[in-house]
């Protein structure tokens, strides 16, 4: 009896238990497995078609190259039309129409079932001879991360790379993002100015090839071999963002501090949305004018003060003592065979040099002044020209004031003092 009772007991209380689980189950899922996701793909496609304008998708292929962006238009009937204008076509636009499906795969996945010379150049694994099997590695089959009318994020099946999409604005047409896009580039970084800093509390990171996108990063105090690391952009509207947020480093590092994307403020400067805090600029103006390795040409349409006249003396000279040739140029360089600045001018197919001295006072002051010596050349123009002599004098006048076109891709400088001024392109 004893045994018995104990037995009913027990299975009265394996069926309590069973019970039980099985409400918990039925009050967290009120669908089945199969209709749920079923939903999902119903509602993902919605969001997706129902963009008004299409969506810019930012893309990575792999961690080691840049990042590329695709505005894409998603149609009820299947199809997509896909546009880009990316390194991989040399930055000319490209379209072209191909099909897309939502299907069930451990989750809700877009596919871009069908083959689109724009889209699928970075999954193709013979598209590059060199790597015949590889490819750049991409992805064109993305879970589904979360989809809303603001914001679509997907991460690639193969690779595990988070690919974004964003709404493009009304009105635009891929053709006006992407030459927004590029112009936005050139205003951000310039690949004639090599280097610029990223400020951050505590360590500050030197930042190189920035227009490549394929960012070079070493921190200041740091040893540029063994800890220069490389992290590839894509870019925004507004900036640029990493593949993935990059932890800070190096001697003066601060604890916790993370880099994955910037803006321009208002200041043109490119700050830090993690922190709000850190940015990127170029070196200060004074020190980008006396650069070693950057070469300012003067526009002699746009000089003021005393230098209209002293720079046309200069031409007039030139074509008195050496009439069969024609001035071309004046330009603040650095010779590094003779490891001196110099004012370098051009007249016919003759190359000269004058030496100068230029000091850098602080930030925005610069002083310059001839210091006697030339190449040949030079030496030979100065001395049957004397409207060189007055052309230096003035140079050496008093300090000049430096300001910059930009804080991140200075192509222009403007040195003023007092009403004398010379705007200088770099070249």
């Amino acid at each position: 009896m004893k045994t018995k009772i104990f037995f009913t007991a027990a299975v009265a209380t394996a069926l309590l238990m069973s019970t039980s689980c099985k409400n918990e189950v039925e009050d967290i899922f009120d669908d089945s497995a199969a209709n749920r996701i079923e939903n999902a793909l119903v509602e993902y496609s919605d969001v997706l078609t129902s963009a008004p304008n299409g969506w810019v998708m930012q893309y990575f292929a792999n961690g080691d190259e840049p990042g590329a962006s695709f505005v894409m238009k998603f149609s009820t009937d299947g199809s997509v039309n896909i546009a880009s204008a990316n390194f991989s076509n040399n930055y000319q636009l490209q379209q072209e129409t191909s099909l897309f499906e939502m299907i069930a795969d451990n989750g809700p996945v877009l596919t871009f079932n069908t083959y689109n010379n724009v889209f699928h150049v970075f999954s193709d694994p013979g598209i590059d001879p060199e790597a015949v099997g590889i490819g750049h590695g991409g992805d064109y089959e993305f879970m589904v991360m979360k989809a809303q009318a603001d914001t679509v994020i997907l991460r690639g099946k193969k690779t595990s790379i988070t690919a974004l999409l964003l709404p493009l604005k009304d009105g635009e047409t891929a053709e006006q993002y992407f030459d927004n896009l590029i112009a936005h580039r050139d205003a951000m970084f310039n690949s004639k100015y090599n280097t610029l800093v990223l400020h951050s509390e505590g360590q500050n990171y030197e930042l190189s090839d920035c227009s490549s996108g394929l960012i070079s990063v070493v921190p200041e105090g740091g040893d540029p071999v063994t800890d220069t690391k490389y992290y590839p952009y894509v870019l925004t509207e507004k900036g640029f963002r990493f593949i993935s947020a990059w932890e800070g480093y190096g001697p003066g590092n601060t604890e916790g501090q993370s880099f994955s994307e910037f803006a321009f403020d208002e200041s043109g400067k490119l700050l830090c949305l993690d922190d709000n805090a850190s940015y990127i600029s170029c070196d200060v103006p004074a020190k980008v004018f006396a650069s070693q390795t950057l070469k300012w040409t003067i526009d002699p349409e746009t000089l003021g003060g005393e230098f209209p006249a002293a720079y046309q003396a200069v031409v007039d000279g030139c074509k008195a003592a050496f009439p069969k040739f024609a001035f071309k140029l004046f330009r603040f360089t650095y010779v590094a065979s003779a490891k001196k600045f110099a004012l370098y001018f051009e007249n016919g197919s003759a190359k000269c040099n004058l030496y100068l001295d230029i000091v850098v006072e602080n930030d925005n002051t610069v002083k310059i002044s001839y210091n006697g010596t030339g190449d040949k050349n030079g030496l030979a123009h100065l001395s049957k020209v004397p409207a060189f002599t007055s052309f230096l004098d003035l140079l050496s006048k008093s300090s000049f004031t430096v300001t910059a076109n930009s804080t991140t891709a200075p192509t222009k400088l403007s040195l003023t003092s007092g009403n004398n001024l010379i705007n200088v392109d770099l070249f």
